[in-house]
């Protein structure tokens, strides 16, 4: 016990040692800091890693994330070489010139670019691919400039004899080469929308890639006549032949005016796509800020959620394919389901993506499954007949192992091992068969050094209101010290 001229101080022994009791009874405590900040070494895991894969036959799944990733590397050497604004944005004359400057950027040079790599996303890797893993012949690509102010037209495309193809495959086989350049486009802004929310900020080029992926399915879809004949528009061949494959020939089940109808819902109820429109007119054009915050559901510090839905192209007729991704600082979740129309027969399923599953300093691992049920056909052109339907599914497994620490942005083996029963899942081959695809990935985005340190997790803490006769009793006791 101690005593003072001025108070009677005594220490509690029912309470924390730390705090002080008046003579009556009420508490002082010290002052508290305003938060907590936890510091953490930055480890390879954390870093988004962007790959470039290869596989035989060659497959959407291995070839749109490397087109992302050479978009990633042409955005960030175009960057270095092209100023973002005209000189300065200190006045308003030259604040409108560097509008103008982006505006003329936008559509003279990375609409075409981004039209190009597309092109590849979709022709190459998407309808392309299909016809390698059929072993199909009568196709050919023809490559034309790109538009440079019409987004939604494509610099190349697909041509097909369609004699030599009927006589070489089945109508399964040709829908699901129909709708391989679809498919591929949804699965880069599916790729896209999941990089944002894992790296919390979304880039520019890769806000008008998702846009102008967008705009080419619109696009093909728009230009539907009501019963589409054999054209060349992949949207209008997927619905001739996902027709014609269930008998259904001069009066179509699934007609163009409903593919329209679910391709402007899966479009305009997309958030990413107005996340995207906001990312590119305004804070690129307008404010001349090459990056802005991903907007999410906040849960909690580092803990982010967002729902979104799109449209996949299955020989077994559409399928909507809602997801929900949740973050947790560095790792990530998305679980989504494959709910089929019903037009033509019975397909739904679902998955699960896992990221960055345990923090390591030299490895980073990934999982998806999926399962599904399905109906498909034996591939006879003739004597196609329905088989019961089946359950399938694929468990694949993913990661990266550090290589090199020298270069400024790591350099990593890049693999992806699993098996996938027989059946449709978007980017992978149709029959059962195990995945193996090996390739290299970059950490592209940050610049950390291993043993870099950054405040990352910090909790606010909140303090407790004193009554007034605290705040009187702590404001003398606080003058009786400052006089002494």
């Amino acid at each position: 016990m101690r005593v003072d001229t001025t108070e009677f101080w005594r220490d509690s022994l029912f309470k924390d040692p730390k705090q002080r009791v008046l003579k009556d009874g009420a508490v002082l405590r010290p002052p508290r800091p305003p938060r907590k900040i936890r510091k953490f070494k930055i480890r390879y895991s954390d870093r988004i890693q962007y790959n470039v894969l290869l596989d035989w036959p060659v497959t959407a799944s291995a070839g749109v994330p490397s087109v992302l990733t050479l978009q990633k590397q042409l955005t960030s050497w175009e960057d270095s070489l092209l100023p973002i604004r005209w000189k300065g944005d200190t006045t308003a004359s030259q604040r409108a010139w560097s509008v103008v400057y982006r505006f003329g950027k936008i559509f003279l040079l990375d609409a075409p670019i981004e039209s190009l790599l597309l092109s590849a996303e979709e022709d190459f890797f998407g309808s392309m691919g299909r016809s390698r893993e059929f072993q199909l012949k009568g196709i050919n690509y023809t490559f034309a400039p790109p538009y440079p102010l019409a987004l939604w037209k494509p610099s190349g495309g697909i041509k097909y004899d369609q004699t030599t193809l009927e006589n070489e495959a089945s109508r399964m086989q040709l829908a699901q080469l129909s709708g391989a350049a679809l498919d591929a486009g949804s699965m880069a802004s599916d790729q896209l929308s999941l990089r944002w929310m894992q790296r919390k900020s979304v880039n520019y080029r890769e806000s008008l890639h998702l846009l102008r992926a967008n705009l080419a399915g619109l696009g093909s879809v728009m230009s539907l006549s009501d019963n589409p004949e054999f054209g060349n528009t992949a949207a209008a061949n997927w619905l001739y032949y996902t027709n014609r494959q269930y008998g259904f020939y001069s009066e179509y089940r699934y007609k163009a005016a409903d593919l329209k109808r679910d391709y402007l819902l899966a479009t305009f109820t997309n958030p990413n796509v107005y996340t995207a429109l906001y990312s590119v007119f305004y804070k690129y054009m307008i404010t001349g800020e090459d990056s802005m915050a991903t907007p999410a559901i906040k849960l909690g510090y580092g803990k982010y959620v967002l729902p979104w839905a799109r449209l996949g192209f299955t020989p077994f007729g559409p399928e909507w394919i809602p997801s929900l991704t949740l973050t947790n600082h560095r790792q990530m979740l998305q679980a989504y389901a494959r709910i089929g129309t019903g037009n033509f027969a019975e397909s739904y399923g679902g998955g699960i993506k896992l990221f960055n599953i345990k923090r390591s300093q030299n490895f980073t691992l990934n999982a998806h499954v999926s399962i599904w049920k399905q109906r498909y056909f034996f591939q006879d052109w003739l004597t196609q007949q329905v088989q019961p339907i089946n359950w399938g599914g694929a468990a694949i497994v993913s990661g990266n192992l550090l290589l090199t620490k020298s270069w400024n942005h790591p350099m990593s083996l890049a693999f992806q091992a699993g098996y996938k029963t027989r059946g449709y899942l978007e980017g992978e081959v149709w029959e059962a068969s195990p995945v193996i695809r090996v390739g290299l990935s970059f950490a592209l985005d940050r610049d950390y050094s291993q043993d870099d340190t950054v405040p990352e997790y910090f909790t606010p803490v909140k303090k407790k209101k004193l009554t007034k006769s605290q705040k009187r009793k702590a404001a003398i006791a606080k003058k009786k010290v400052q006089r002494k």
